[in-house]
Formats: structure tokens, sequence, C-alpha cells
């Protein structure tokens, strides 16, 4: 548990950008067996402060001293990626 060092001490980050809907959806190719709920990807001012509260509660911290961002490429956005940043 990190609750035992000086908070200090380490480094501690984040992601943000995919949020992980109650909603199923079927998947295929290599994510076939893998968690079956839908994937919404959402960049906006709000859904980036939503996930990084949420990160914050759930790893019972007051700070990230980083955040990344998911899939911000071509590889998930196409030409279109750009449009992510």
């Amino acid at each position: 548990m990190l609750s035992r060092y000086d908070r200090d001490e380490y480094r501690l980050g984040a992601k943000v950008g995919r949020v992980i809907s109650e909603e199923h959806e079927p998947k295929e190719g290599p994510f076939a067996d893998g968690r079956q709920k839908k994937i919404i990807t959402d960049y906006s001012t709000d859904s980036v402060k939503r996930s990084i509260e949420q990160s914050l509660q759930r790893l019972q911290t007051d700070r990230l001293d980083y955040v990344f961002v998911h899939d911000v490429s071509r590889d998930f956005h196409g030409d279109d990626w750009i449009a992510c940043l």
C-alpha cells in the first residue's frame, strides 16, 4: 500500500480520455476476450477533470504528479488525430 509511504517519496500518475461505461458491447480481434464494457473516448475538459478527481479518490491522494492521455494518435483516430489535441 502506498499509504505507508510519505507522499513526497514517490511519483504517481493516471490516464485520462477513456471512459468505461456500464453498457456492454461485443469486442473483436485482439480485444475479443477482454472487458466487454463500452469504451467512450472523451477528451473534453469536463471529462478530464472528472477522471482526475475519480483517480484522486480511488488512489486516496491529494495530487497526481503527471497525467497521460489515452490513445491520442493516428492509430486510433486516423487523419483526425490532430483534432484530439
